[in-house]
């Protein structure tokens, strides 16, 4: 039997969804060459799965990609799940934050929100990198 959805669920707004990153969210900034992989994301963790199912379906509306992914947190027969809401990739982070920015509050988001920025301040080697640059500097309205 499939799980009932609440009628009430709707996509997220771009000022919700900051609100979520501000309080169960981080951004996260690994500029290269410290470690291979994703470089950049924003996650949202919830105990709950459909919050962050509707995250996903406003940034989805938005056009920026988000998937949902559980964690079991304890072995059976005590188990629970802890849910995350992942958007990766430069660009994608970058629209995110500049769709999200205006209502977050907090200092610290702030503070990962300038991270983020200053590392697309360093000059990129590759070609794909650079064209890479270029894109997440447009989103940003970085000269």
């Amino acid at each position: 039997m499939p799980r009932k959805r609440n009628p009430n669920s709707r996509p997220m707004t771009a000022c919700e969804r900051g609100n979520w990153i501000d309080t169960e969210g981080h951004i996260e900034t690994r500029p290269p060459p410290l470690k291979r992989g994703v470089q950049y994301e924003i996650v949202i963790t919830s105990m709950e799965k459909e919050p962050l199912e509707d995250y996903c379906a406003g940034a989805t509306k938005d056009s920026v990609p988000c998937r949902v992914f559980p964690e079991r947190m304890r072995p059976p027969p005590y188990e629970y799940y802890k849910y995350y809401a992942r958007i990766t990739g430069a660009p994608n982070v970058a629209k995110e934050i500049m769709l999200t920015k205006n209502c977050i509050r907090t200092r610290k988001k702030h503070q990962q929100i300038q991270k983020f920025i200053q590392a697309w301040q360093i000059p990129r080697r590759t070609a794909r990198g650079i064209q890479t640059q270029k894109t997440v500097k447009q989103i940003l309205g970085i000269p």
